[in-house]
C-alpha cells in the first residue's frame, strides 16, 4: 500500500485541455512527472536542467517530449535560470512557503496532542497504582 504523502493538483480538465490533448502520451506523462517532482521538491513548478534525464527517463521520455510541452506552452524554459517551469503550477498547487507553514503547524498540533495523550496517560496509569 501507498503510504499517504505529497501529493498534487491538476486540473480535473487537463485531458481536454486543447494544449494538453494534442500531446503524445509520453509527452503528458512526461508534464505530469515535472508536476510531481515539482510538488515532492517543493521547487514551486521549477525543473531544473541537470534533472532532465533522469525525469525524462523515470516518464519513457525523450528530449523530444519535452520539445513538444515547450512548443504547447505547458512548459517555459527560463532564460535566467537554470531549467523549466511548469505554466500554472501555482495556480493549483501552493507555494514552498504555504506547505511548510502547513506542515510546521501540523508538527505543533500532533505534538500538542502526543503531549494532552501522555498527561491523560500518566493520570489514568496513577488511579490504577
Amino acid at each position: 500500500m501507498i503510504r499517504p504523502g505529497p501529493y498534487v493538483c491538476l486540473d480535473v480538465g487537463l485531458f481536454e485541455d486543447p494544449l494538453f490533448a494534442g500531446l503524445t502520451p509520453a509527452s503528458r506523462l512526461l508534464f505530469v512527472k515535472f508536476a510531481c517532482y515539482s510538488s515532492a521538491e517543493l521547487t514551486d513548478g521549477h525543473i531544473p536542467t541537470a534533472l532532465l534525464p533522469p525525469l525524462l527517463a523515470a516518464a519513457g521520455a525523450t528530449r523530444r517530449n519535452l520539445n513538444d510541452l515547450l512548443k504547447s506552452g505547458l512548459v517555459e524554459e527560463l532564460p535566467i535560470s537554470d531549467g523549466y517551469y511548469l505554466r500554472g503550477y501555482l495556480k493549483w498547487n501552493p507555494k514552498r512557503e504555504e506547505l511548510e507553514r502547513r506542515r510546521e503547524e501540523s508538527r505543533r498540533r500532533n505534538a500538542e496532542w502526543r503531549e494532552r495523550q501522555a498527561a491523560a496517560s500518566s493520570l489514568t496509569n496513577g488511579r490504577r497504582s
